[in-house]
């Protein structure tokens, strides 16, 4: 325990942080269970990025809060700690996204913040993962990707074990051979792609949601549902709060561009337009921020974002 303790302390005092009780996270782990195993809380944290081209540092490293802080010292999350691995996805002009996950924590990792510095893109996906009863592997960290999409998620399905197999065997006979994981979020990027993601991602979300809300109506299941998604096939991002019971996970999106150049005040430049949508602001200034509404789903573009109701049943 003392030297996961010790290295914790080591990541707090690199990024300046305050100080939270390392053995906490050191019992939840020994224990067993995720850094978001209390059910109605919010667990993970992600954010999508669409806009001139940036390095990835300039939102993942440089921010008061950026999201490597927010793996050790998460301000709008039951734990603070959100270390059962990460991941990055980023268009670049190829056919499919690129991709990096791995299982260690995001304050930790070393690749992480070299590749940050060195790739330079218009639209990424980055998430940091407090596991709920679902393994600590690779291929349970996000986001996932099919073909050209992008997916990541925050939120948990209540009692999924209990409809896991009904939501599985929805998912298109083309498509479940490219599962890998266990997660409910893996099964609601394929259940989304089932229902039409690649041709309407509201669409294809919508469906999903709706699927798994009829599961669970089906079983009689009292758990909440909560979620925040993004998608993106690297044209746009698509993204999504909604819960069925309890409150909804927190989601925000960049007010201005104006917002984005004062969060990231050397990459002025880079940054002339821009959008970000994430689980929890980059520092404290409230202007910075536009609440996201439970209910909604809005599609981000290079300019602004739009949003419409999201109320599946």
């Amino acid at each position: 325990m003392g030297l996961l303790v010790r290295a914790i302390e080591k990541a707090r005092a690199l990024f300046g942080l305050e100080y939270r009780s390392a053995a906490n996270f050191y019992t939840l782990r020994t224990m067993g269970v995720g850094l978001g195993k209390e059910h109605g809380k919010d667990m993970c944290r992600w954010l999508a990025y669409i806009g001139s081209p940036i390095y990835m540092e300039s939102l993942l490293i440089r921010p008061v809060h950026s999201l490597i802080n927010q793996s050790i010292d998460a301000q709008r999350s039951v734990y603070a700690t959100n270390g059962d691995g990460f991941g990055i996805g980023w268009f670049d002009g190829r056919p499919e996204p690129g991709q990096y996950r791995d299982i260690t924590p995001a304050w930790h990792d070393q690749n992480l913040r070299d590749l940050s510095k060195h790739i330079r893109t218009s639209l990424f996906f980055a998430h940091v993962r407090a596991a709920t009863s679902t393994p600590v592997q690779r291929t349970n960290c996000h986001p996932f990707k099919h073909g050209r999409w992008l997916f990541q998620h925050n939120g948990s399905i209540g009692d999924f074990e209990k409809i896991k197999r009904e939501l599985d065997f929805s998912i298109h006979s083309d498509l479940y051979p490219f599962m890998q994981g266990c997660t409910d979020s893996e099964t609601m990027f394929y259940l989304a792609l089932t229902h039409g993601l690649e041709s309407d991602p509201v669409k294809g979300l919508h469906g999903m949601a709706s699927a798994v809300c009829r599961a669970r109506e089906k079983a009689g299941i009292e758990e909440h549902f909560r979620m925040t998604v993004s998608v993106s096939d690297g044209e746009h991002v698509v993204a999504a709060r909604f819960c069925a019971g309890g409150e909804a996970p927190s989601l925000y999106h960049s007010r201005s561009e104006k917002a984005l150049h004062e969060v990231c005040e050397d990459a002025k430049e880079d940054a002339s337009q821009g959008v970000l949508i994430l689980s929890e602001p980059l520092d404290d200034v409230s202007e910075h921020w536009e609440p996201i509404e439970a209910g909604t789903i809005l599609t981000a573009h290079h300019k602004g974002v739009t949003t419409e109701a999201f109320a599946p049943a």
